[in-house]
């Protein structure tokens, strides 16, 4: 298949998602505590068939418009990942998959790469260590 258009980013709610997997399946609970998923979408077309997939979870959508398959896409991902939630896997998933919690939302290191960690340092720089510290074996 020939890419049309770049990849993006695609950052939503979950419980947005749930509406549209909810005409799928009644009775999907909104147990996710965090409710926000960041990931990238890549769309293809062929002939007439549109693909939006999501490399991170490999997970693919398809459709006759590419609005409807990154509709279909947004159900595939919302399900799996609502699956995963009740199993008690979600975080597992999403951390082998390459994902970060930034503290506020889930977000894919394909879509902002995760920052250098912060290194406190404590005492003052060029102070010896103390001499009565034990050795370790």
């Amino acid at each position: 298949m020939e890419n049309q258009s770049a990849n993006e980013p695609f950052d939503y709610r979950y419980d947005d998602a749930e509406d549209v997997a909810r005409s799928l399946i009644k009775g999907l609970s909104q147990s996710l505590d965090k409710s926000r998923i960041v990931y990238q979408i890549q769309e293809s077309r062929s002939g007439k068939v549109f693909e939006a997939y999501c490399a991170e979870l490999v997970i693919t959508g398809f459709g006759d418009t590419a609005e409807a398959a990154k509709e279909e896409l947004r159900s595939q991902v919302a399900m799996y990942l609502e699956d995963c939630d009740n199993l008690g896997e979600l975080d597992d998933v999403l951390i082998e998959a390459g994902f970060y919690f930034d503290g506020d939302k889930w977000v894919s290191n394909e879509v902002a790469p995760v920052g250098d960690p912060k290194i406190n340092f404590f005492g003052v720089p060029g102070e010896s260590v103390p001499q009565n510290l034990p050795e370790n074996s």
